[in-house]
Order: C-alpha cells, then sequence, then structure tokens
C-alpha cells in the first residue's frame, strides 16, 4: 500500500513528531510504501521525507508574508476569518497548494493520505 502524509512541521520537532512516529508505524508493515511530504523546507537524513516547497519559495513565501504584515495590508484578512481556527496561513478558506503537485512532488500516487 503506498501512503502519504502531509505535515507543515519539521517531523524531528515539536508538533513533527507524529508524522514521524506514523511514518515508522507504517513504514515497520512489510508492503507499505510510506512517504512524508513536508510545507517547511530543510534538509532530511531520510529520503522518504521530502520537503514541498524548495529553499527559495519558502524564503520567497517568509519575505513576503511579513512585508505584507509590516505594511498593514493583511488586516482586512484577520476580520475576515476567525483566528481561533486559523493553523498556519491567515485565510483556511484559500487553497494554498492543489493536489495534482502534491502527488507530483510526492513521486507516486498513493492509495492513502494522512493529514
Amino acid at each position: 500500500m503506498k501512503i502519504l502524509i502531509l505535515t507543515t512541521s519539521n517531523p524531528y520537532k515539536k508538533a513533527g513528531v507524529v508524522a514521524l512516529d506514523l511514518y515508522n508505524g507504517l513504514n515497520a508493515i512489510n508492503g507499505n510504501e510510506v512517504k512524508v511530504l513536508v510545507k517547511d523546507w530543510d534538509r532530511y537524513p531520510n529520503k522518504n521525507i521530502i520537503p514541498y516547497l524548495s529553499r527559495f519559495a519558502h524564503n520567497k513565501y517568509w519575505v513576503y508574508r511579513n512585508l505584507l504584515e509590516r505594511l498593514n495590508l493583511l488586516r482586512p484578512l484577520h476580520k475576515r476569518t476567525n483566528r481561533d481556527y486559523n493553523v498556519q496561513d491567515y485565510d483556511q478558506t484559500i487553497t494554498y497548494y492543489s493536489t495534482k503537485a502534491l502527488i507530483k512532488r510526492s513521486g507516486f500516487i498513493p492509495d492513502a493520505i494522512i493529514v
């Protein structure tokens, strides 16, 4: 079975450890091909842990976001969304990543996706 795990956190730190635990548990079962797709860019020792964004795209995203915050252009987004339910981005109603792009980056078509 091919399984793809999606996480926004580094799998070796904080909340991302859950994704790494899932990876290790599912990978221990024979016949499973498991990969972890991570939003944050970093170099990971395991070849099956893949960053979604390149280093350039990751840095460009944070520079752009910080610039908008400093110019107070993100304030309307704060009013439009409920901050109690935002995890990573200001507006959770917008899809930033397409499913097709995520699957292409993972390198295989998964049977199951764990978010």
